[in-house]
């Protein structure tokens, strides 16, 4: 499907103003992917609490705001294809390329061509391999999500939730890029690591080899190049962390079921356990997610794990078959 096509379909629907096909079409994304059901009420939240005062405002100045905004650089959208009746749409398109967009890219429903791509779902607690149509070849961890054609056309661009190892064939003519949520990877061919999950709203890189480059879609001005042995990050919208040295082993030990976590929040490190163990792990107190821990997840049973991780939070766990209650 054509982005253009789909991002005036995004906004129509939030104005009111799509046909019943699209809104049947979109409201199959949102059931498919609760990811986008959580960002597309806040979007709404945002929408419903707008501020009409901006209606008389000129509405060239306004989009060429918007695109700056936006960071709309390999396609452009033309505001007299888009139904917008006063400058609060145009106002709050911006808002949802922002929080939206990225999203919609991982879904499938929005992609730079016109190629199909397949969806790679790794199940809780298995891990993927996957050799790709250049002989790039990935490691998906439990709970992961990759969207890739099944052969290459003009451009190598793959859709990633979750984490991730990469190895990938060289090609100094048509780089390999990854969208990881928020975050865009740039390679010719290298081997990193990418952590992802849309619901910890994070995006870490870690290179093995070669050179890599690193944005955040939202804010393209600013790249980041890393190297061998380096890490950056990428916190919401914000632009990513300058290079820092760091333990490529440490953020390759998922690959022996092992897992290093420092001063993360007590939220990703349960998500780690659900989707290597297969169970549901529930708070007495959910504010407790928000406390930061540092641990080390060696390759044992999950009892053995949560019974270090019981130590590190001074929280009792109680076991009731896959359901794990911590207080």
């Amino acid at each position: 499907m054509n982005i253009e096509r789909n991002e005036e379909i995004l906004i129509r629907y939030l104005t009111g103003e799509c046909t019943e096909e699209e809104k049947k079409l979109f409201n199959a994304m949102l059931e498919k992917f609760p990811e986008l059901r959580e960002q597309y009420a806040q979007l709404q939240k945002i929408w419903n609490s707008s501020d009409p005062k901006l209606e008389h405002q000129d509405e060239e100045l306004a989009w060429s705001r918007f695109v700056a905004k936006a960071g709309i650089k390999d396609y452009t959208i033309s505001k007299s294809r888009i139904p917008f009746n006063s400058y609060r749409y145009l106002r709050y398109a911006a808002v949802i390329l922002l929080l939206l967009l990225p999203l919609f890219y991982l879904s499938g429903l929005f992609t730079h061509s016109e190629i199909p791509l397949n969806v790679l779902d790794v199940e809780l607690g298995d891990r993927q391999n996957l050799t790709l149509s250049d002989g790039t070849k990935i490691t998906l961890d439990a709970g992961s999500k990759l969207s890739y054609p099944e052969e290459f056309g003009s451009e190598r661009i793959v859709y990633l939730n979750g984490e991730a190892y990469f190895e990938v064939t060289k090609n100094p003519d048509k780089p390999f890029v990854v969208f990881a949520n928020q975050g865009e990877v740039k390679v010719l061919g290298t081997k990193f690591n990418i952590r992802s999950w849309s619901d910890i709203n994070t995006v870490q890189l870690t290179v093995t080899e070669g050179k890599v480059s690193f944005a955040n879609v939202n804010n393209i001005a600013k790249t980041v190049y890393l190297e061998k042995g380096q890490y950056s990050y990428i916190s919401g919208l914000s632009t990513p962390s300058a290079p820092l040295e760091t333990s490529t082993e440490q953020a390759l030990s998922w690959l022996k079921n092992e897992k290093y976590f420092e001063n993360a929040t007590l939220l990703e490190v349960i998500a780690q356990f659900e989707r290597w163990y297969k169970i549901d792990i529930r708070l007495s107190d959910e504010s407790a997610l928000n406390d930061t821990v540092t641990i080390n997840l060696k390759n044992r049973s999950y009892k053995e794990n949560l019974e270090l991780l019981s130590l590190v939070t001074g929280l009792d766990v109680t076991y009731n078959g896959n359901l794990i209650l911590m207080n």
